[in-house]
């Protein structure tokens, strides 16, 4: 996606404080939003990644609405603040003739005429418009045997000979990547080749809707890279979340060095859609390219990028470089948005190894006559117009001490052209322009541009070209310098393929970009990729390979050998410990003068998952690895020499720690400038053996019951530490990535491996760090979860001296079958097992109060525990009078009761009587009234004598005043009864709830 200005507001009178976004066919008024300084933060995100091959995606089908490219219609451009007063010391002046570079001054003498190079090319059609999907944003990445193109559509592998081996589109391609559908639909495809580790690698944007009018209110970068240099077999593929401070990340531009991936893009506020920032995220290369694929990525991000410096003018589309040779310093170039007469390119670096990195920034000033302002709008032969895009930078390359750029600008007598521009970066801290040039055309416009310089200085430019009314339709085109040119010029211009129909599809978008990549194996020629118009309402593309190869000048004047080949080892030897290894190689045009073989010895770091390099061996050279602690020292051979049929004798360690060594045939040619570094190799490996690796699982508890949690531990032994642990499944572990995670099992019922009992099998596959040939293994264990053991003694119980009673235990849950066993023994008279202590349900003969505890352990070994009371027994004397006046209900029945157990009593008069009163009390002790027919006693510990009274007349016998005592008459408790006297303690508990009646009603006749 490209936020532009809707063409209805292109010509404004000059006014450019208000800018119109489009979105979903609103028009919502856009203001930019400025920070003080940038913000650059470390950051450890989690990330979904997944590897699978190419043609695992081909049959897949995409989840509705997940991952749908669309029309890219969206318009809108972020207002710039006022540029910074002050410009601080790291502002250089680019044109100042006394700082410019001589190290790269290559242009030819007066008195020889400038050869013309890149005549000649090669092309094949690239990827189609597929539905309805446009701009295209085309892109292509070389490698030796396949080429990677991309497109909005597609992601499509050919050969080098354009043979289409196969496409996909990127929402299958990335579908596992995203198991939670995040993604809505994609924009924006980059890929570049990266020689130095031989890997292919692509992002595209991966947006989510729901914003202001249905828009963007979220973003992701899809990363995907090969785990060799062949397209067609694994990708490792990572979903990493790129929205930032509440913004969507659009545009992106995707550079590399050799220490990290750097990603910047345009950010849009989630609720407004109005411009927001520009930023930039360093990745360390090395997590993309482990052994193992990371569950996490690392990255320094730095939001409200500024122009010039750290509190300079909002910076718009700051385009990182795709670095074409071996460098550890990234460098960046933007321009002022919304140019006018502009003089400023803005330069950046970011310096050093591992991130975080230093960020440093450099205005380069124009010389006189060099200004440039935003393009115009290209006119087609009907008349129609087409988007040149705003004027930001679009393609950025980095190669040997040059940094190499371009973009569309006004053209002198037309409405676009292409500015293209060489920077000299030999001294990094001062920048200076080297040479700058315009291609363009006299009332017609030159457009939609991408550059690509090979190692000696020849450089190549591919960008759309139309002549205005009644002429040349979109077509594409290239021109060429060769180093040896006068500065400023491009000699050679070439159609690779003419229009022949005017477009006029998607308010008129075009491009947004094009894309040019060097020739891995001659380091010379250029590819490229741009848009054409099939129709008026569709696009094509095609792929182009220039050849850069003149007789007696400019590129291509190094032949690479074609094929090189390690003989010896052969990738089946073990290296043995203080044993030599014999390491031979051939291969065709290896005696060629300018190419240099070498022989380079790694070791593997399994702390960053790659080889360094620990020495070259040269014409017959030794390596010594008796450094200390097992470092390896070398003696080289003469570095210049070129070596045929070599055959060279390594002694391997016979002490030190364990170590892997990759053995490295390399050719190197030294035309260009610095003595270049391109590479073509062929590697084997070896390495010392190892233990062998063995893994173990355990846990705290292998039978837990369910909601509780359990700790795993993996215990490993052999290989090489250290060990890195992947658990499956991981969704109910608090780290799958530790050796001792936490379990809680969320499992549903599955009584496959129990009958009573849920069961899960966790695995932990383990692998040490034995770098190319690391061992792994895996082993697994069965948790089991069960509902709670819970365990009863029953109820209270009560019995007679010298009598029996039934203890009822019972238990449920857990695992059967259960043991049981009872504290005390029940039964102390009879032997085991007749005693009952073994048995849930025994009979015990208590000799007094006893609190009897049944413990039940399950079939797993849970244990629990329960107790009860068992207390001396009383009986209870129950008299209706008269006799026939009524009966008396009681509950519960028992023959015996406990003490302090709550009986509730209630009356029942015959027929012709009716209830008068209760009289409660001890045998032999004070008796208590009430007048209730329903009345609830606790027990005394003593035999309790109750006695309804009945009454054959109406109304019953008249009640005695309420608090009055007559002895066994009395209707209410006594005093003495409730407390205030010295009755006993038995009857105070018999009668504590009368008392209570008495205090909640008070008198009562």
């Amino acid at each position: 996606m490209s936020p532009r200005p809707a063409i209805a507001v292109r010509h404004v009178g000059g006014f450019v404080g208000l800018h119109v976004l489009v979105v979903a066919g609103l028009l919502v008024a856009t203001l930019a939003v400025r920070a003080d300084a940038d913000q650059t933060t470390s950051v450890s995100q989690p990330v979904v990644v997944v590897e699978e091959r190419f043609t695992d995606t081909l049959n897949r089908e995409p989840r509705p609405g997940h991952m749908v490219p669309r029309n890219i219609t969206r318009r809108g451009n972020p207002e710039q603040p006022p540029s910074s007063g002050a410009m601080d010391s790291a502002i250089v002046d680019a044109i100042n003739r006394s700082k410019t570079s001589t190290a790269n001054q290559r242009a030819a003498s007066p008195d020889i005429p400038a050869p013309r190079i890149g005549e000649s090319f090669t092309k094949f059609p690239g990827p189609q418009q597929l539905g309805f999907i446009a701009p295209p944003d085309p892109v292509l990445a070389v490698g030796d045997t396949y080429i990677v193109a991309g497109t909005n559509s597609e992601i499509a592998v050919y050969t080098r000979s354009g043979g289409r081996v196969f496409a996909q589109d990127w929402a299958a391609f990335f579908q596992a990547a995203d198991p939670q559908g995040a993604v809505d639909f994609t924009s924006d495809p980059k890929v570049f080749y990266d020689a130095r580790s031989r890997r292919f690698f692509v992002m595209i944007l991966g947006l989510q809707t729901g914003g202001q009018g249905g828009g963007v209110n979220g973003s992701n970068y899809l990363i995907a890279v090969t785990q060799t240099d062949d397209p067609t077999q694994v990708w490792r593929k990572f979903l990493s979340e790129s929205t930032a401070n509440s913004a969507w990340s659009d545009y992106p531009g995707f550079g590399f060095d050799d220490n990290a991936l750097y990603i910047t893009a345009n950010y849009f506020n989630n609720n407004t859609g109005q411009f927001a920032f520009a930023g930039l995220r360093v990745y360390p290369k090395a997590q993309f390219l482990g052994l193992l694929p990371p569950q996490t990525l690392t990255f320094t991000q730095t939001l409200d990028l500024r122009e010039g410096n750290d509190t300079g003018p909002l910076a718009f589309t700051v385009q990182p470089a795709i670095s074409l040779d071996s460098t550890t310093t990234e460098w960046l170039v933007s321009v002022p948005f919304n140019a006018l007469n502009e003089t400023r390119v803005y330069l950046y670096s970011v310096d050093g190894g591992a991130a975080p990195r230093n960020l440093r920034r450099f205005t380069i000033n124009l010389p006189s006559g060099q200004s440039y302002s935003r393009p115009d709008f290209a006119i087609q032969p009907d008349g129609q117009p087409i988007d040149a895009l705003d004027g930001r930078m679009l393609s950025v390359k980095k190669i040997g001490n040059s940094v190499w750029a371009a973009h569309g600008v006004l053209g002198a007598s037309g409405p676009v052209a292409v500015r293209w521009y060489e920077f000299d970066i030999t001294n990094a801290n001062s920048p200076v322009l080297r040479q700058t040039g315009l291609i363009g055309l006299p009332n017609g416009s030159c457009f939609n541009p991408a550059i690509c310089p090979n190692a000696v200085g020849d450089a190549v430019v591919t960008y759309t070209r139309c002549n205005g009314p009644g002429r040349e339709f979109l077509s594409m085109y290239y021109s060429a310098r060769s180093a040896a040119e006068p500065l400023g010029t491009m000699l050679t211009t070439r159609a690779v393929e003419l229009g022949s129909v005017a477009y006029s599809s998607f308010i008129f978008r075009w491009g947004d970009y094009a894309e040019a990549a060097l020739d891995p194996l001659d380091n010379s020629s250029i590819w490229l990729i741009n848009e054409l118009p099939s129709n008026a309402f569709q696009w094509r593309t095609v792929i182009a390979r220039v050849s850069l190869n003149p007789a007696g000048a400019g590129g291509g004047s190094v032949i690479c050998p074609s094929t090189l080949e390690l003989i010896s080892p052969d990738g089946g030897e073990l290296g043995i410990r203080g044993q030599p290894l014999e390491i031979r190689w051939t291969g065709n045009n290896i005696d060629q003068p300018g190419v240099l073989l070498n022989l380079l010895v790694a070791r593997f770091d399994p702390a960053a998952q790659a080889s360094v390099i620990q020495g070259f061996i040269l014409n017959g050279g030794s390596i010594d690895f008796s450094g200390a602690a097992g470092a390896a020292t070398w003696v080289v051979g003469d570095p210049v020499r070129s070596v045929n049929d070599p055959n060279v004798l390594v002694t391997l360690p016979d002490s030190g720690e364990f170590a892997d060594y990759q053995i490295v045939v390399q050719t190197a040619f030294l035309c260009a400038p610095g003595g270049g570094d391109r590479l073509r190799d062929a590697s084997t490996n070896f390495f010392r053996i190892v233990p062998r690796l063995e893994v173990s699982l355990s846990a705290t508890s292998t039978t837990i019951e369910r909601g509780e949690s359990t700790t795993l531990t993996a215990t490993a032994v052999g290989g090489k530490p250290p060990y890195t642990f992947r658990w499956a499944p991981p969704e109910s572990l608090d780290n799958p990535s530790i050796f001792r995670p936490v379990a809680t099992p969320r499992v549903g019922p599955d009584s496959t491996c129990d009958p009573d009992l849920d069961c899960i099998t966790y695995t932990c596959e383990v692998r040490d760090s034995g770098g190319l040939f690391a061992q792994s293994t895996t082993a697994s264990i069965v948790i089991k979860i069960g509902d709670p053991l819970v365990v009863s003694a029953g109820p209270t119980k009560a019995f007679v001296p010298g009598g029996t009673v039934l203890l009822e235990g019972s238990a449920t849950g857990g695992a059967k079958p259960y043991t049981y066993s009872w504290s005390p023994t029940p039964d102390p008279t009879q032997s085991p097992p007749n005693d009952g202590s073994t048995q849930p349900q025994p009979l015990a003969r208590p000799q007094q109060d006893t609190i009897y505890t049944l413990t039940v352990t399950d079939r797993v070994g849970t244990i629990r525990s329960a107790s009860v009371n068992v207390l001396r027994g009383f009986t209870l004397s129950l008299v209706a009078q008269p006799a026939n006046g009524g009966s008396i209900g009681r509950n519960p029945v028992k023959a015996l009761y406990a003490p302090g157990e709550v009986i509730t009593f209630a009356a029942t008069p015959a027929a012709g009587f009716s209830f008068v009163r209760w009289e409660i009390g001890p045998v032999g002790g004070p008796i208590s009234q009430f007048f209730e027919p329903t009345v609830p006693v606790a027990m005394p510990a003593a035999n309790l004598s109750v006695q309804a009274v009945f009454s054959s007349s109406p109304g019953g016998a008249p009640r005695p005043a309420t608090g009055t005592s007559s002895g066994n008459n009395s209707p209410l408790p006594s005093a003495a009864m409730c407390g205030g006297g010295a009755a006993s303690a038995a009857v105070a508990l018999s009668l504590a709830l009368a008392c209570m009646l008495v205090a909640r009603r008070g008198r009562r006749r």
